[in-house]
Formats: C-alpha cells, structure tokens, sequence
C-alpha cells in the first residue's frame, strides 16, 4: 500500500508536501473520483480530482496507484508549476493525500465533495471519468478567461535557405514569447491545459483562445506533430533547438499557406535580410529577355524563386508570394527547376537547336513570362508548314503497301528518313501525321521505308470504305490501278414474299440482280455482325443494311440454314408471323410482299382492343378498363392459335381475366351448339379413347380453393372442380368429369397424377403462378407439359426470376420450340444477354416474345384502378386442421342446443372464448394445440402471397390480432430467409417510432404487427400490399390498420388481401361484413364485438359451414 512517507519523497521539495497538506486541511480538493482499472495484468486505481487554486483557477489532477506492489504509477496536474519544478506540486500532493485518507477510511471511490459511498456494482470502464470531465471542463475553461479568448496570435517567422523553407513561432498577444517547444504547445491543446510562458502571458489552451489565424495555425502544428509521431520522423537530436522548427515542405506547404491567410510574416532569405512577405492569388509574368546574335541566341531571365505544394505552385518575389495551381504550372515547371538546378540566370541556344527551341520551348515562355525579343525572328528558325503526299498499291489482291512522303516547298523526304541536323524539319508533326497513317496498316517495313497491309479482310474492307477519305484528310493520296481493281460492290437486292398457309408461314426468295445458286452462296458465307463478304474475285460485297442482312438475321435468329432455301421457299411455324413481320421492314435493295391472310394475322394480333370478342354480360360492369383488354388479348390469342402470359403486376385481377376469358369461351361453344367442325378444328383427329374436357387450371396447392371460390363468385354458370383427396379419388373425379367441368388441381398432385392425365385433352390449360415450371428439369414442369391442350396461357408476375431459362420453361409449354432447344437459347441467348451484356441480343428476345407477353404494372394502370383493391382469398383447410375445426364447431352446438337464451347470455363469456379458438384452428391450429404437426392452409397460402410479392418488387404489412399466429409467421419467414420487423404491445413507444423509421427508410420486406397494437397512429407508406391474416369483427378496425399504408404519402396503389379460411366461421364473418346485415351492423359499432347483443339462433347460424 502507499503511504504519506512516498508522497513526501515525490514532492522533491517539503515546502510542497507542506502546501499539500494545506489545501487538504482547508478543503481545497473540490473532488476526487477514484475507479478500479487493470492495465497489463495489474489492478490498478485510476484517480482524478480537482484542487482549488490561490486565486479563482482550479487544476486537473491525475493519478495512477499500484497498492499491491506500493507505487504511484503517474501522477499529473495542469498547474504551470508542474511542469517548471522536479517532483510533483502541492496540488499532487493534496490529491494523494486526500486518497489515502479516504481509502483508510474505506471510502476509496467515494466523491468527497457529495459524501456518498460507493455503490455497487460494476465501474465504469478505465479513463471513461476522465473523458466525461474533459466535456464538463470545456465550456468552464472557456467562461474562466473570457477576457483572453480571441486575442492569442501566432506569429510564423520563416527561414529560406538553399532551397529548404523552416518555420518558426512566436506566441501571446500584447508580447510575443518564441515558442520553444512546438510538441508540449500542442500537448497542452490537446488537454486544454494551462500552461504559463511568462509574467504576461499564462492561460488555458482552448482553441477559442486564439485569433481566427492563430487557430488555424494552431491546427496546422497539431497535424503536423500528430503526422511525425505516426511516421516515426527522426529529429535532428544534436540540435537543441530541434523542436522549435518546422520543416515547410511539398506535403504540407498547402495547408500552412492555407492557415495563414492573407495575414503578412516575416521571411529570412538566405540567412541575410529579412523582410514581409505575403500569399498573392494575383497572376505575376516574370520577364525573359531574347537577344539574337550571329550563332545563336542568348536567354536572361528575371530572377524568381518557385516551390511547389501539393496542389498550388508558389513564385516568391519582392516579398509576395504568387500562388498558382499546379496544373497550369505544369508545362514551365521543367525550364524553371532547369534554372534552379544550374543556378542559370541566363543560358545560350546554339543556332542549330532554335528551330526545337522555337517550336517546344518558346510557346511556354510566351504563355507564363512577358517575353521581350531583341534582334530576334522566330520565323527565320521555324520550318516551313508540311504537306504529305500517300502512295498506295496492291501487289496483290491480298496486300496493300504505303509510301508516305512528307513536302517542305521543294524540298521532299520519306517519312522513315531521320532528319539531318542541317534539316530544318517539324519532327513531332510528322511523327504525328505518320502515326495516323500507320493505324491503317499492321506492319512497317523499316528497309523498304514502306508500310504494309496483308491477310485481314477486315481492315482491307475498313481501308476502302473508310480509311481513302481519311488519309485523305492528311495529304494527297495517289491510287494505283492495281488498287483501284478491288472493288467494294453493294449487296443484290432481294425480295421475299411471305403468306400464310394453314397452320404454316412459307417464304419465298427472290432477285433479279444474282441466280439464286450464288445468293445462296453468299448467304452461306454470311457471317453475324460482318461488313461484308469477300468473293472469290478479291471483290468486296457490302452487307450494311440491305436485304441480304436481313436475311442473314432472320436465318439466325429462327435457325434456318441457307441451304434451306434451296428450292426457293422454306415454311415456319405460324407463331413466328409477328416477328417476321417486325423484320421485314421495307429498305434499300429489299422489298418484302405479304400476303392478305397473313396481313389479317398480323392485324388481329397488332389491334387487339378493335377485335369483335365481347365480354361476357355478366362480367361487363365488373371488368375494369385494362382487365377488358387483357380479356381481349387472350381471346385473341386463342383465336390465332398462339399461347401467351398474362404478366400483370400482383393485384391487378389476373384470375379475374382468365376466368372471363372462359366463362366467353364456354358462352361461344354453347351458342354454336358444339359443331364439329369447330370440334375437329381444336382437336384435330382425336382417337375416341381420348376424353375431351374444357379446361385445366394448375396453381400451387394454397390457390386451389381460391379458385373454385372465384369462379363461384364471377362466374356462376361455370361448374369449378377441385382435385383432392386421395389418388383413387382424384383419378375418379378426372374421369367422371364432364365435358363443361373446369379442373382445378395443385402442381404437386398434377407431378403424382401425371399418367392419369394421357388420355385426356383439354381445350383450355391455364398454370397459375407459373413460376412453378420455371427450372424445366423439375417433375413439375414436365407434368404440365405432358397435358394436351388446345389453348395454353400462363398466369405469373414474374415470368423472370433469377434467370432467362425460366422464361424459356415457361414457352416451352405455351409453345414448344418458340425459343428453340434450351442448349441452344443457352448458346445464342442467355449467355450473349447475360453474361456478354448483348443489346443485340436481348433486342432479339424482345422483338420475339413482345406479342405473346402482356405486362401491366400498377403504375401503368393508375387512371384505371381505385387507390385501394380489396381482395378476398380462401384456402380450404384439410386433413387434421379440417377435423380439429369440425369437432369444435359441433361441441359449440351442442352447447348451444342445450342452452336457454338466459343460459346463454350468462355463459357469453366462454361462449366467445370457444369462439376465438375457432378462429384460431382456422389461423394455424398450433395455437392451441403444441404438439400439433400438421400444415396450416393459410399459413401456406400467406407464405406464397409474400413471396411472390417480394418477388414483384413489393413491400407488405402483416396484420393479425393473435400474437401467437404472428410468431408462427415470423419462423416461416425466418426458415425462407426473409427479413422483417415485428410489432406487438409489448413494444415501447421509443422502440415503435425506431421501428416504423427502420420500415419507412430501409428495405425489409415484411412488417408483422399486431391489429391492436398497430392499428392506429402509424404512417406506414413504404409498403403498398397489406395482408390481413384473420378477419376482425370490426371491420373498421381493419380499414384503419390498412390506412397505415393507405395514407398520404403513399405513391403506390394499394393492394389488400384478406385472408379467409373457407367454408368456416371466418367466412361467414366476411359475408357479414360484406352484406351489413342488422348483425354486422351490431358487429361493426364501435365498441367491437364484445359490446354486441345477439341471440342464441344467430351464434348458432354463425357457425354454419361457408357452403
């Protein structure tokens, strides 16, 4: 432990211990803070106090204690006599004893300004005591010398000499002390200490201290110290004086001049004079005298002094200093560090150099000096301005040599002659030129002087075409005959008729110009992307933009060989008619005949709104604008025998098409009684073991009942039937199925039911989500291939998740070979599109499948859609869920059949809590029961909305008014990796604002919040799709949680589903909502449903099945 006797021996001096006991006595230790510490293995007391001084000051005073090994590890003060005395002050020494006394009094962390013990617990972290003192003292040191503040100057005095600059300092204000030790100065910043340089100056070191100037310096020291201590700078130790100066110097010259200003300083030049200088941003031209004598010329330049920081030049004359960037310094710099390096103040140019002189050097001169010239013409030295003149000829059809002169009035040189220094040639402008020339050849022939083009068509094609006008612009160019032989010939022109035969396009090819055996020839020989093709003459044949580049594009993109042509015509599947009619576009030297039958095709699928398909009445007022359109497409497209996808956002009503789309269908086939033409046009020869059924729709297994349910409510007339059950029973509902019966089945049994579906033909195939076909190796996606189908439409917001081998699986079942073999879309496709970055290539694909794709977003459709869709989905609960649930609704019952009304009403309390654990089973049944580990139909059918929403670029809010059922949606999440927030009562109101800032400025996905948690005050607008998991009986409720997205500020319209478990209480709760029968309207008051009145008959209706 340390004693009073290690203190003692520490103060050096007995009259400080003394005063240190003085101050102790008399209360002068304001307060001391003492906190455990370990540095290096060893426990230590960290100690900070501060003492009262003689007058109104008061110090800082530190201190580290070992009391295992009886050491006072550091001890410091900001008194000035600390730091001008050996040994500690009495200030030190007051602290010291203060701690021993408190620690024998076991008070050791106590404050003993506020007397209190210490607490326990956990201390803070080492140092922290200090480091909140170091803020509570900042704005006290300031006040504590307010008549200081602004008024301490620092004066820099520089030294130049031999080219090196060093800067010292003066400090005060009234009287200027020599700053001696320029690393304790910025120490004492640093610590805001007070540090005492004489009688008349003695103050805090706080930046608001100093003059505007002073303080910039101050910062320019800082960095400086803190730069030499990082880069372990070695200061010239036998110099005392090591720590008074500055090196001034290219990295740091910037920043000095920059603290410095405008203010004026003093400058010892050379160790001589000393005189003012100040920093200039005017422009200074120094002078340079040019004196032309009989064998040269003579340079006396005006005597300046340059140096250079990082990014400013500085010129030094006549006690200014002349700043200038260094970019337009760049070019002189060179001449200037010439007449430093040699200490020039004039230098001679020998007559032979004045031309490279007068040429290079003078221009510079004359830009950043005022040049005077005496007896001097620069033009008698400068050559006469060059011409060219080109010489080009062809040994051979293969090659092409250069000769390329260069002209100066008569006298004339080869390019490869080296001037003579009796030449008086420009070199760089013929270097200059000949490098332009030399760009169109590959090889130079030194000994020949000659400069040579062999074996590339390519650049031959290129030299023809465009390098004669371009050497042109360099001299005269001189045309051999043998040259002037290899012609550059356009292409043919061409035409093709095209027409329509059955289910077949052919293409004919004609021209007058070339028999076609050679126009075959030469489309063999085309090449994608070339120019031109070099014919067996030498001949070029030019292939921009003419007919035979059209068809060398077409044969590309739809794999026909030119061989294929052969007899004059090929024939292509029907669906390539919009394609085809894209790229025979009228041009020169190719005209393109279409025939009327294929003029109509194109016309139906072009005007798709003018066609005569009408919507179904009882869909008219039902169908929005856009929705009508899309009705239309796919009328249109089953008209012409092509497939398509229905591409729309999510929420714009894609089932609602399709559905009107069939009920249309269905209405035709009823009007025209089935005739058998039609019949045998869209089967073509069906054996009669076949079974011809009207349509097939495929959607993942949470949609299924969806489906029936929508066909129900839009279409009544259509006869919706769902697949399920077990194998024996869905192979029976296929084959009792009749001829008008819309089959609704999952991906998953249609991947186990596939050979159940070989002798059945469907008129229409509809796959929902068709997302689920997307990688074509998967069971599923070759079970809906398999199914034959005379219509087939695919219904997915995103026909393009990850890669373009989805889209290509999802028309190889609209209509297979559209986009060719996978190997080669792969090949000519994907690879070129995604990997290579082709335009030319994705423009292929578009052109291609833009007539067999529609995609609206929401944003297209705005005029057209209200801010807020509603939409109910159902899933159809199974298995164990469906059993849970009917045993509960038939307890329930019998509890009510054998209640009186006045039972009733006294049991209504557990009436509603049975009531909410239907609704629970109906949510997830694992709400109430733990060991539970069944599916959940709407939690699947919940999990598929949010991902196929993330998936259209979509954000969502979650609402449900079980927590528990939160929880479970959260693992789901959780499981497929998908962030989200969480909000519930539990959360503070701090935490909430977090929150909702967290959703409104970030991307997670999902927000799942409880109904009465966050169904008011929140503002919500980054999601555009709300989920409401289970239905409330407010309905109000509802429509305010919806408004957190629905609100101002939303700039999305806003989609909202409402989740409904089918044929259970929660549909009937929805009808109720949606009818506003005299129950809903109790239900729906304000004080929700537990302030409702009803009867013992109505709770018993309200859990009828949803039939």
């Amino acid at each position: 432990m340390i004693e009073k006797k290690l203190v003692k021996e520490l103060c050096r001096k007995n009259e400080f211990y003394s005063r240190g006991q003085e101050l102790l006595r008399s209360g002068y230790v304001k307060s001391i803070r003492c906190e455990g510490k370990n540095s290096q293995g060893r426990e230590m007391v960290g100690i900070q106090a501060r003492v009262q001084g003689s007058g109104i000051s008061q110090y800082q005073v530190m201190a580290s204690v070992d009391e295992e090994q009886s050491e006072i590890i550091h001890v410091s003060c900001t008194c000035p006599a600390f730091y001008n005395y050996e040994g500690i002050c009495k200030h030190c020494a007051a602290v010291l004893l203060q701690y021993i006394q408190n620690r024998d009094s076991r008070n050791v962390l106590a404050d003993s300004s506020a007397g209190r013990g210490v607490m326990p617990g956990r201390s803070s972290s080492y140092g922290l005591s200090r480091l909140l003192n170091q803020y509570k003292e900042k704005e006290r040191l300031v006040y504590s010398q307010m008549e200081m503040n602004g008024t301490i100057g620092l004066e820099p005095r520089l030294s130049v000499a031999y080219g090196q600059i060093h800067v010292e300092f003066k400090i005060g204000n009234k009287r200027k002390y020599v700053l001696k030790n320029i690393t304790s100065f910025t120490d004492a910043l640093r610590r805001r200490e007070w540090v005492s340089y004489g009688k008349e100056l003695e103050f805090y070191h706080t930046p608001e201290a100093f003059t505007r100037t002073g303080r910039a310096l101050a910062e320019f020291l800082m960095l400086e110290v803190e730069n030499q201590n990082r880069g372990k700078q070695i200061r010239n130790f036998h110099d005392k004086n090591a720590n008074r100066y500055v090196p001034v110097h290219s990295g740091n010259m910037d920043r000095f001049f920059a603290a410095l200003g405008k203010e004026t300083f003093e400058v010892e030049m050379n160790y001589s004079h000393r005189g003012n200088w100040r920093l200039s941003d005017e422009k200074y031209l120094p002078r340079i005298t040019i004196q032309g004598q009989s064998d040269g010329a003579l340079l006396e330049a005006e005597e300046v002094f340059y140096t250079y920081g990082s990014d400013w030049a500085y010129l030094w004359k006549d006690g200014v200093i002349y700043r200038d960037s260094i970019e337009h310094v760049r070019d002189i710099r060179p001449f200037w560090d010439y007449m430093s390096s040699y200490k020039y103040e004039s230098f001679f140019v020998s007559k032979g150099e004045l031309p490279a002189f007068c040429r290079n050097l003078l221009p510079v001169l004359e830009k950043h000096c005022q040049v005077k010239k005496q007896s001097f013409l620069e033009k008698l030295y400068l050559p006469p301005e060059p011409e060219y003149e080109i010489y080009l000829d062809a040994p051979d059809r293969q090659t092409v040599v250069c000769e390329m002169y260069v002209r100066y009035d008569e006298l004339k040189y080869n390019i490869f002659d080296k001037p003579r220094m009796i030449e008086n040639r420009d070199e760089l402008a013929e270097l200059k030129q000949k490098e332009h020339v030399r760009l169109w050849f590959q090889n130079t022939d030194v000994h020949k002087k000659q400069m040579i083009l062999s074996g590339d068509d390519e650049k031959l094609y290129e030299l023809l075409t465009e390098g004669m006008e371009e050497l042109s612009q360099t001299g005269t160019v001189y045309v051999s005959d043998r040259l002037k032989s290899i012609q550059v010939n356009p292409a043919p022109a061409v035409s093709v008729g095209v027409s329509l035969k059955g289910e077949l396009l052919e293409l004919t090819l004609n021209s007058e110009e070339m028999p076609l055996e050679e126009l075959l020839d030469i489309l063999a020989s085309c090449q994608e992307k070339r120019r031109f093709v070099r014919l067996k003459s030498g001949d070029f044949l030019s292939m921009e933009d003419n007919g035979l580049t059209v068809l060398s594009g077409i044969q590309k993109s739809l794999s026909v060989s030119a061989g294929a042509w052969e007899q004059g015509s090929i024939f292509l599947p029907k669906y390539r008619a919009l394609y085809l009619d894209g790229e025979l576009k009228e041009r020169n030297g190719f005209h393109a005949v279409k025939n009327r039958s294929f003029k109509a095709l194109v016309r139906n699928m072009k005007t798709v709104e003018d066609n005569d398909f009408e919507v179904p009445s009882s869909l008219e007022k039902v169908l929005r604008e856009y929705q009508k359109q899309g009705f239309l497409w796919l009328k249109t497209l089953n008209a012409n025998g092509f497939g398509g996808i229905l591409a729309d956002d999510m929420g714009l009503g894609k089932t609602l098409q399709v559905i009107a789309f069939l009920l249309s269908e269905q209405e035709e086939r009823i009007r025209i009684q089935k005739q058998q033409e039609e019949e045998q046009g869209q089967k073509g020869s069906l054996p009669e073991s076949i079974h011809t059924n009207f349509a097939l729709i495929v959607c993942p297994a949470s949609l299924v009942y969806n489906w029936e349910s929508e066909i129900r409510r839009f279409a009544p007339a259509l006869h919706g039937v769902v697949l399920t059950g077990t194998a024996k029973e869905r192979a029976r509902i296929l084959e009792t199925a009749k001829e008008k019966d819309i089959l609704i089945t999952s991906y998953d049994l249609l991947r186990r039911d596939v050979e159940l579906y070989e002798n059945h033909w469907f008129h229409y195939e509809i796959l929902d989500e068709a997302q689920y076909i997307k990688n074509h190796n998967t069971k599923a996606a070759r079970g809906a291939k398999a199914v034959r189908a005379g219509f087939k439409a695919a219904l997915t917001g995103t026909p393009v998740e990850n890669r373009l081998s989805e889209l290509w699986s999802i028309f190889d079942y609209l209509m297979p070979g559209f986009l060719h073999s996978y190997s080669r879309f792969r090949e000519e496709t994907e690879i070129p599109v995604v990997i290579n970055q082709e335009e030319e290539a994705a423009g292929r694909l578009r052109n291609m499948i833009r007539p067999f794709v529609l995609r609206r977003l929401k944003k297209d459709v705005l005029k057209d859609l209200p801010d807020k869709m509603e939409e109910a989905v159902f899933a159809r609960m199974e298995g164990e869920q469906n059993k849970l649930y009917a045993a509960h609704v038939q307890r329930m019952k019998r509890m009510l059949d054998d209640q009186t009304e006045a039972e009733f009403a006294a049991q209504k309390i557990q009436i509603l809590a049975e009531l909410t654990r239907l609704r629970q089973l109906c949510c997830d049944p694992s709400l109430i029961y733990e060991n539970y580990k069944g599916e959940s139909a709407k939690l699947l059918m919940c999990m598929d909305l949010i991902q196929n929403a993330m998936d259209g670029g979509h954000r969502i809010l979650v609402f449900s008014q079980f927590t528990s059922m939160l929880a479970r949606i959260q693992e789901q999440l959780q499981k497929e990796g998908i962030s989200y927030l969480s909000l519930t009562g539990a959360v503070s109101k701090e935490r909430r604002v977090e929150m909702v800032n967290q959703f409104q400025e970030g991307n997670i996905p999902v927000f799942c919040i409880s109904l009465k948690a966050g169904g008011t005050g929140l503002n919500l607008t980054a999601a555009d799709l709300v989920i409401h998991y289970d239905p409330w009986w407010n309905v109000a409720v509802q429509n305010q949680a919806t408004d957190r997205a629905h609100r101002i500020g939303q700039k999305n319209p806003v989609t909202v589903y409402k989740l409904i478990a089918q044929g259970t209480i929660e549909e009937n709760i929805l009808r109720l909502q949606e009818k506003k029968s005299e129950l809903a309207e109790q239900l729906l008051g304000k004080e929700g449903f537990e302030g409702v009145k009803f009867t013992r008959e109505e709770m018993i209706r309200l859990l009828e099945g949803g039939d």
